[in-house]
């Protein structure tokens, strides 16, 4: 992915995922719980979920086979942007995602309830959570999110690849075949890409 932010005259690449919102808030913000393993991504969604944080700002994808933007409109919850369908090893973030489909995998939470969200979101293992009403799954070739303060003290966090950048306005364009990226599936056979 190819991660442009303007205003900042930032270029970067990433390849893994994009984040703000919720996303970015457990991802960045449980950082002071490291110490429990990856059972700190369980304690603190819980908290944030109990929060229930909204952000404001723009978001204008384009959909993979369509040259038209699309734009969502504000209160965003969460939104991630994967190019891999596991962001930890319990967490099937995007179960549509490949590393060489020539798109992103966006998924947007606009609004939910909280005991919609808990009741969601235990079971990331399955990928099910992506079927869920209030999460709209888009694969797209282009992303645009401009975020907006949440507060002044605690503007909001946003980050590539889980490493902090600046809270500004970003571009995100696949880059298709720049990357070539060699594993091993644990155990052999199967597809080398889930």
């Amino acid at each position: 992915m190819r991660v442009s932010q303007p205003a900042e005259g930032r270029l970067l690449h990433g390849f893994l995922s994009m984040e703000w919102a919720f996303a970015a808030d457990l991802d960045l913000g449980s950082e002071h719980l490291r110490w429990m393993g990856e059972t700190r991504f369980d304690v603190w969604a819980l908290w944030l979920m109990l929060a229930q944080r909204q952000y404001a700002g723009g978001l204008r994808f384009k959909p993979k086979g369509s040259e038209a933007w699309r734009t969502l409109e504000a209160p965003f919850f969460s939104v991630w942007a994967c190019n891999t369908r596991w962001l930890t090893t319990s967490a099937q973030l995007a179960p549509r995602a490949l590393f060489d489909d020539g798109c992103v995998d966006l998924l947007v939470i606009r609004r939910v309830g909280r005991c919609e969200a808990l009741s969601t979101f235990v079971d990331l293992t399955s990928g099910k959570h992506a079927e869920a009403p209030f999460l709209e799954y888009v694969k797209a070739t282009e992303i645009e999110l401009d975020p907006q303060p949440r507060t002044a003290e605690q503007p909001g966090m946003l980050a590539i690849d889980g490493e902090l950048v600046p809270y500004a306005s970003t571009h995100i364009s696949v880059l298709p075949g720049k990357l070539h990226v060699l594993g091993a599936v644990k155990g052999g056979g199967g597809d080398a890409c889930e």
